[in-house]
């Protein structure tokens, strides 16, 4: 056997394995660029789709928190009417048309609720890193502990509410009447007067609540722009 036959014998098995080995890296390489590429598109997916639902949550918000600074406005200005009727009932003449109407809007009133369903969700199953931008999540964290704090204005509001209208019905009267002529009646109740004074206060503080109107519509704007960059 020559010396050339002989070299030839030994490295043709060597070339052989070596070719295997460096399929089976390949293959091994493909097969994680595969994962990590199915990986990369479930977490894109699951971005988009909590992006898309913290958004449709936010509008609701926004909707129900314009809803409720509003109603309070209508019910400041409602009390501060029939206070002034109150104050000038021993003074002669006095306009009792829509006083009626007054009444019955300060025995009312819009609750401030928040639609945190998809964030309690990202919170129990710990989604929440699906959305990278570590700003934007703490973001997200922030605005939903401030509305739940500002969901004391349910009780601010209603408090002094549930306590007009019992006094009221010991009058044998109902806020949804919006009867005038009980109205006038109803204003010389000193206890009535100091609930209607109470209830335009409060109206008055939870207005300032509209803070969290401003941070929902910063909070749309980025999750907007996160949507599309994505």
């Amino acid at each position: 056997m020559t010396a050339k036959n002989l070299l030839s014998r030994f490295t043709r098995p060597s070339a052989s394995l070596l070719t295997e080995f460096v399929v089976i890296v390949l293959g091994v390489l493909a097969a994680f660029a595969v994962d990590e590429w199915k990986e990369a598109r479930e977490l894109r997916q699951l971005r988009h789709f909590l992006i898309s639902a913290l958004l449709e949550d936010l509008r609701d918000d926004a909707e129900d928190f314009t809803q409720f600074i509003e109603d309070q406005a209508q019910r400041e200005a409602a009390a501060m009417l029939l206070v002034k009727t109150a104050e000038d009932l021993d003074r002669g003449s006095i306009q009792v048309a829509g006083l009626g109407e007054a009444l019955y809007r300060i025995g009312r009133s819009t609750l401030l609720e928040v639609a945190d369903g998809t964030f309690q969700e990202m919170t129990m199953h710990g989604t929440g890193p699906a959305i990278s931008d570590v700003e934007l999540r703490l973001k997200i964290t922030r605005y939903y502990a401030l509305a739940r704090d500002r969901q004391d204005a349910n009780a601010m509001v209603y408090s002094p509410i549930d306590r007009y209208r019992d006094a009221l019905n010991d009058q044998g009267l109902s806020y949804g009447d919006r009867d005038d002529g009980d109205a006038v009646e109803v204003l010389r109740n000193p206890r009535v007067l100091a609930l209607i004074r109470e209830i335009g206060m409060t109206a008055a503080k939870v207005q300032r609540y509209d803070d969290l109107l401003a941070g929902n519509e910063e909070l749309v704007a980025k999750l907007e722009r996160a949507k599309s960059s994505d």
